[in-house]
């Protein structure tokens, strides 16, 4: 792992070398599925208690992940709260080059007035300090959240970044999300089903780009941190 200023130096290159550079770079859409377990302090990807958890690539994916379809992807679980980003967040066992490192994940949207009400169909809910958009619907309840970061395809090589942000949503067939909450805070884990797709942002601006480059910095120094203790 080289030093954190020289990783600042060739985060800044990556970041103003993307917009010109010939080097390959990651595009199209990519949709997964699997099972994930809900608890107070964690989104665990099936299979549980690993720190990973495995995923489905399924049709629909496009581009740099058509030929990955049926084959699967590595997910590292989420804790909550999370703060920082995630190295390898994503890999592949079909195409070890191609990584997605998240950047971030999004707090929630909704506020917490709703959560505690009588369930109804339409209200909405996100809890301080998480990610999760909490919905009521006929059939039950959905949670969502939103994660960003950067794919990278380094088998030519080089590595340019390509933004990307990434939309999970899970089902609660017949449970309110109240009763979920409920469930959560009583110390149970939920089990259910979830989809993911994640799509390419827009080429950012160039001052978006150093805020690009700072949140790549950011997982350089993690990893930098993380080889000092190894």
């Amino acid at each position: 792992m080289c030093p954190m200023f020289r990783c600042a130096a060739l985060t800044t290159l990556l970041v103003v070398a993307s917009a010109s550079s010939e080097a390959k770079v990651v595009f199209g859409e990519l949709d997964i599925t699997g099972a994930v377990i809900f608890s107070s302090t964690l989104i665990d990807f099936t299979p549980a208690f690993g720190g990973s958890g495995r995923a489905n690539i399924v049709d629909g994916s496009t581009g740099t992940f058509a030929n990955l379809i049926q084959s699967v992807a590595i997910i590292k679980d989420i804790p909550i709260p999370s703060s920082g980003g995630i190295l390898d967040a994503i890999t592949f066992a079909a195409n070890p080059v191609l990584r997605f490192d998240a950047t971030s994940v999004e707090p929630g949207i909704f506020g917490s007035a709703q959560c505690t009400l009588a369930p109804a169909v339409g209200q909405t809910c996100t809890l301080p300090g998480t990610p999760f958009n909490l919905v009521n619907t006929r059939q039950g309840s959905t949670l969502s959240f939103e994660v960003n970061g950067v794919f990278v395809d380094r088998s030519d090589g080089k590595a340019d970044p390509t933004l990307y942000q990434g939309i999970a949503t899970a089902q609660f067939a017949g449970k309110s999300y109240q009763q979920v909450l409920e469930s959560i805070a009583g110390g149970q884990n939920i089990t259910t089903s979830y989809s993911a797709s994640f799509a390419p942002l827009p080429v950012p601006e160039t001052s978006n780009a150093f805020m690009l480059s700072a949140g790549l910095l950011a997982l350089g120094a993690l990893a930098w941190r993380r080889s000092r203790h190894d």
